[in-house]
């Protein structure tokens, strides 16, 4: 608190601030900041509470709401294009060694029992990132029920018969079996 000698006028460097009318330290206010950017997906308010040991889960909400709300820029541009509401689902594989696959690319089925490995990979939780950006259940199906009887089958043959605006999803379809162990190159 900080005081004027000549008028007795009182001012708080908090003043007008987020952290006004706060009754703890700065220091936990900065900690929960630091876990707030800090976090991949964001953070919430249980999580909060338990990292910096909040009495109440209601601290630990308004806090969080306080902080979010200060972190938006007034009249910001908004985003011509709709964002990703998430992170990039493929960015688990990250640490896995990758190769381009290309039309040309000969793929064949990697496990006996194909159909069964994607039904247990794909109820895995993880992939309902990736579901919207790849083909229907249906048509992954159908590709590899077609892959697995070919034996062998390059990629751009996948193609025949489907519409140029799906191909970006069948690419990254083909892309996410291979990560998924479903589907391998023939090479």
């Amino acid at each position: 608190m900080y005081e004027c000698a000549r008028c007795g006028f009182q001012a708080s460097v908090t003043a007008g601030t987020i952290f006004q009318d706060t009754k703890k330290p700065l220091r936990l206010w900065f900690r929960a900041i630091w876990h707030l950017t800090g976090q991949k997906y964001g953070a919430n308010a249980l999580g909060l509470q338990r990292i910096l040991d909040l009495g109440s889960y209601r601290t630990a909400w308004t806090w969080l709401h306080k902080l979010r709300r200060a972190m938006v820029r007034p009249g910001r541009d908004r985003l011509r294009e709709p964002a990703p509401l998430r992170g990039d689902p493929y960015a688990v594989f990250g640490h896995y060694a990758t190769r381009l696959i290309d039309d040309r690319t000969p793929i064949r089925t990697a496990v006996p029992s194909p159909l069964k490995a994607l039904d247990r990979l794909g109820a895995l939780k993880m992939n309902n990132y990736a579901r919207a950006m790849l083909l229907p259940a249906q048509d992954i199906q159908s590709l590899v029920r077609r892959v697995r009887e070919a034996g062998e089958l390059r990629v751009g043959d996948l193609f025949e018969g489907i519409a140029p605006e799906r191909r970006p999803a069948m690419r990254r379809t083909v892309g996410w079996l291979a990560k998924l162990g479903i589907v391998k190159s023939a090479e």
